[in-house]
């Protein structure tokens, strides 16, 4: 018995914790998020490599950080990325949110932009549906849902 009340008392400990450190992550946010487009084909060919464009522009005073994309998987698994420019300095699979994120950690100067281009290449036939969010470093995000049909045959 001694080790269930324990056991719930850390729990609820935890739980306060983790409240109180949510509340003032998004007490401190600074709310400047970048401005996103993003350009791409109406129509793509399976197969056929083809650049998505996303420009990150920063209509605010200071520096905003382009922290990361993160682009749902059930947009991103109907492509094979081949390329991605600049550089990302990291990546990662974020599976309670059925995304992929790139990192670029790159900072955007007032009225600057900054554009990131994916080479994709198509793997199937179809109209991939899904998220791109452009992100600061406050998590703040920017979501755009590109529209591209693949045409062709599959595989």
């Amino acid at each position: 018995m001694g080790r269930f009340v324990l056991g719930f008392v850390l729990g609820v400990v935890a739980g306060v914790v983790l409240t109180v450190v949510f509340f003032v992550a998004v007490a401190t946010q600074d709310g400047l998020s970048l401005v996103s487009t993003i350009y791409a084909p109406e129509e793509v060919q399976v197969g056929e490599p083809f650049a998505l464009r996303i420009v990150a522009y920063n209509p605010h005073p200071e520096e905003v950080q382009l922290h990361s994309i993160d682009i749902d998987e059930s947009f991103i698994g109907a492509f094979e990325v081949l390329a991605i420019e600049p550089r990302p300095t990291d990546s990662t699979r974020v599976p309670f949110l059925d995304q992929k994120s790139w990192f670029f950690e790159r900072d955007v100067g007032p009225g600057d932009s900054l554009e990131v281009t994916f080479t994709l290449s198509p793997l199937q036939v179809g109209v991939p549906v899904g998220n791109v969010e452009i992100c600061n470093t406050a998590v703040d995000c920017t979501p755009q849902s590109p529209r591209l049909e693949v045409i062709g045959r599959s595989p």
